[in-house]
Protein backbone atom coordinates (compact mmCIF):
# COMPACT_ATOMS: atom_id res chain seq x y z
CA UNK A 1 0.00 0.00 0.00
CA UNK A 2 1.74 3.75 -1.06
CA UNK A 3 1.48 6.29 1.22
CA UNK A 4 0.92 8.86 -1.80
CA UNK A 5 -2.41 9.65 -0.51
CA UNK A 6 -1.06 10.64 2.65
CA UNK A 7 1.40 13.00 1.67
CA UNK A 8 0.74 16.71 2.62
CA UNK A 9 1.10 19.46 0.43
CA UNK A 10 4.20 21.98 0.34
CA UNK A 11 3.49 24.71 2.81
CA UNK A 12 5.66 27.45 3.78
CA UNK A 13 8.25 27.03 6.25
CA UNK A 14 7.87 29.35 9.20
CA UNK A 15 10.54 31.71 10.04
CA UNK A 16 12.92 30.27 12.41
CA UNK A 17 12.71 31.20 16.21
CA UNK A 18 15.74 33.62 16.19
CA UNK A 19 14.40 35.46 13.57
CA UNK A 20 10.83 36.06 14.53
CA UNK A 21 11.58 38.25 17.73
CA UNK A 22 11.60 41.90 17.66
CA UNK A 23 14.69 43.79 16.88
CA UNK A 24 14.98 46.76 19.36
CA UNK A 25 17.20 49.50 18.64
CA UNK A 26 18.31 51.81 21.21
CA UNK A 27 20.20 51.09 24.72
CA UNK A 28 18.72 48.77 26.55
CA UNK A 29 16.76 50.79 29.68
CA UNK A 30 17.69 47.82 32.15
CA UNK A 31 21.50 48.49 30.96
CA UNK A 32 20.60 52.48 32.04
CA UNK A 33 18.80 51.12 35.03
CA UNK A 34 21.25 48.42 36.63
CA UNK A 35 24.50 51.10 35.66
CA UNK A 36 22.31 53.90 38.21
CA UNK A 37 21.10 51.19 41.05
CA UNK A 38 24.92 50.50 41.19
CA UNK A 39 25.69 54.23 41.56
CA UNK A 40 23.58 55.70 43.36
CA UNK A 41 22.05 52.94 45.78
CA UNK A 42 25.43 51.24 47.11
CA UNK A 43 23.78 50.13 50.37
CA UNK A 44 20.03 49.04 50.73
CA UNK A 45 18.36 47.57 47.56
CA UNK A 46 20.54 49.02 45.00
CA UNK A 47 23.29 46.28 44.97
CA UNK A 48 20.75 43.51 44.39
CA UNK A 49 18.81 45.08 41.69
CA UNK A 50 22.22 46.23 40.20
CA UNK A 51 23.27 42.95 39.57
CA UNK A 52 19.98 41.81 38.30
CA UNK A 53 18.85 44.79 36.12
CA UNK A 54 22.42 43.65 34.60
CA UNK A 55 22.31 39.99 34.39
CA UNK A 56 18.65 40.50 32.94
CA UNK A 57 20.06 43.88 30.28
CA UNK A 58 22.73 41.39 29.09
CA UNK A 59 20.11 38.52 27.88
CA UNK A 60 18.30 41.35 25.99
CA UNK A 61 20.85 43.16 24.50
CA UNK A 62 22.45 40.30 22.89
CA UNK A 63 18.81 38.57 21.84
CA UNK A 64 18.06 42.15 20.73
CA UNK A 65 20.83 43.19 18.89
CA UNK A 66 20.76 46.95 21.35
CA UNK A 67 23.56 48.69 22.84
CA UNK A 68 23.88 49.48 26.27
CA UNK A 69 26.77 46.63 27.08
CA UNK A 70 29.18 48.85 29.11
CA UNK A 71 26.57 50.61 31.05
CA UNK A 72 24.93 46.68 32.28
CA UNK A 73 28.75 45.30 32.71
CA UNK A 74 29.70 48.53 35.06
CA UNK A 75 26.56 48.27 37.14
CA UNK A 76 27.30 44.72 37.29
CA UNK A 77 30.97 45.17 38.46
CA UNK A 78 30.21 47.96 41.27
CA UNK A 79 26.96 45.39 42.24
CA UNK A 80 28.88 43.02 42.87
CA UNK A 81 31.89 45.04 44.15
CA UNK A 82 29.19 46.37 46.41
CA UNK A 83 28.14 43.52 47.48
CA UNK A 84 31.33 42.17 48.61
CA UNK A 85 32.10 45.32 50.28
CA UNK A 86 29.16 44.93 52.48
CA UNK A 87 29.73 40.92 53.03
CA UNK A 88 32.85 41.96 54.63
CA UNK A 89 31.68 44.56 56.50
CA UNK A 90 30.03 42.06 58.29
CA UNK A 91 31.60 39.39 58.57
CA UNK A 92 34.27 41.87 60.43
CA UNK A 93 31.67 43.43 62.62
CA UNK A 94 30.28 39.86 64.01
CA UNK A 95 34.03 38.74 64.55
CA UNK A 96 35.58 41.44 66.07
CA UNK A 97 35.71 41.73 69.59
CA UNK A 98 33.77 44.41 71.07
Amino acid sequence: MSSDHHALPDLPRAPALRDAGPHIRGTNSLAVASFVCALVGCTGLGVPLAIAFGHIALVQIRRYGQEGTGLAVTGLVVGYISLAFWILIVILMRTSPG
